[in-house]
């Protein structure tokens, strides 16, 4: 064995241990959630998206329920996981209903996005006509107010008319 034959069996060795070490993920800092706002409500919210993207962000947690893009969707305990102390819900983008950590970790799976919407899709806790009726219940809710604004000018328009009409009639004093 010469020299040449070691450092051979030296580099040999130091590119296996390259490749054996992993990068461990961290929480991105948006989705962290501190102690003081989890005691407020706060929650820490992983949106896996279409493209297999993760928004991450935090959200207050209201009577079970938070509000991303404008959709309620649900908070229960039963969905949230811990990464390392910090309380987190992974909500796909398509769902109203958050991936439970009892399921997933049960199967030891990667998660699988096209199999997730489509349980959506036969659980009835897809998105896809909520935003629809969420924005004719915000137009119709709209028309209403202008609706009574009219009727209230025409009613206080009416009133000076008629108080008008009367010191004219009265002799103005």
């Amino acid at each position: 064995m010469g020299i040449n034959e070691n450092l051979e069996e030296i580099k040999e060795l130091l590119k296996d241990e390259k490749k054996e070490k992993e990068k461990k993920w961290k929480l991105p800092w948006k989705a962290k959630t501190s102690k003081s706002k989890a005691k407020k409500g706060y929650i820490g919210v992983l949106k896996l998206n279409e493209n297999r993207t993760i928004t991450p962000s935090k959200e207050r947690i209201e009577e079970q329920t938070i509000i991303v893009d404008g959709v309620p969707r649900l908070s229960t305990a039963e969905y949230v996981w811990y990464l390392g102390k910090h309380p987190v819900i992974l909500l796909p983008s398509w769902s109203v209903k958050p991936i439970s950590p009892n399921e997933k970790v049960e199967t030891n799976e990667p998660l699988n996005p096209s199999e997730l919407y489509q349980n959506s899709m036969n659980d009835g806790s897809n998105i896809k006509g909520y935003k629809l009726l969420m924005n004719k219940m915000k137009l119709s809710t709209i028309d209403a107010k202008k609706q009574m604004g009219g009727i209230l000018k025409w009613i206080i328009g009416l009133v000076l008319a008629g108080i008008i009409v009367y010191a004219i009639m009265t002799g103005g004093g």
